[in-house]
């Protein structure tokens, strides 16, 4: 759990308004001011200063910010796992031979998904609300989530990876495969030889756990 006074901080990085920032967190403005005075004799530095009449962070400031919003992102996803650590179900992997996975594991996974349908629709939902994510919210701000998945990774190489996906339109609006799409990845798997033989869409396709995602 971040330190309140933390939580004030980034209260104040997202309105830039000491006034704003007290009214979102039922604070008064004197209680703010504190909280931040706290946070820079702490780090012996300026968090903030005046450019005018505009409120900036310094340099120090856009580091700790950085730091705190990885911290509160990494307290959430730490109080989630620990929450559900008892009803987790295991992960199991497994790897197959070609012959295996094109003869034996189509029909047990379709089993599997008409005996689960349950946790099909949320794996597919987890999906949609991924590209619904990154639908809505600039390379900034997708990068500033998904950075401590990619600790090796500096923050501006995210942003300019992210924001040439965004310009090729690589990313879908939805998680439903047309079958347009699914002709086009036969005939490219044909090309390449990897294709023994066409399958009919409707017999391989279903698009009901997608289409149901897109409506939640």
């Amino acid at each position: 759990m971040l330190d309140f006074r933390m939580e004030t901080f980034l209260s104040v990085c997202d309105t830039m308004n000491f006034t704003r920032a007290a009214e979102a967190l039922s604070l008064t403005q004197p209680a703010v001011s504190q909280h931040i005075k706290f946070l820079e004799e702490q780090y012996q530095t300026k968090l903030f200063a005046y450019k005018g009449k505009k409120l900036m962070l310094t340099a120090a400031g856009i580091i700790l910010r950085d730091a705190a919003r990885t911290m509160r992102h990494d307290d959430a996803y730490l109080t989630k796992k620990l929450r559900h650590l008892d009803a987790e179900p295991r992960e199991l992997c497994f790897g197959a031979t070609l012959t295996v996975a094109e003869f034996a594991i189509p029909a047990r996974l379709a089993r599997y998904i008409q005996a689960h349908p349950d946790i099909i629709q949320a794996f597919t939902n987890a999906i949609q609300k991924g590209l619904d994510y990154v639908g809505s919210h600039t390379p900034a701000e997708i990068a500033d989530v998904i950075q401590p998945q990619f600790e090796e990774t500096d923050t501006d190489k995210l942003i300019a990876i992210i924001d040439r996906y965004a310009a090729q339109d690589t990313w879908k609006k939805d998680c439903i495969f047309t079958e347009e799409a699914f002709n086009l990845l036969q005939n490219i798997l044909d090309q390449a030889g990897e294709l023994t033989e066409r399958v009919d869409y409707g017999t391989l396709i279903t698009t009901e756990f997608a289409e149901k995602a897109v409506q939640e």
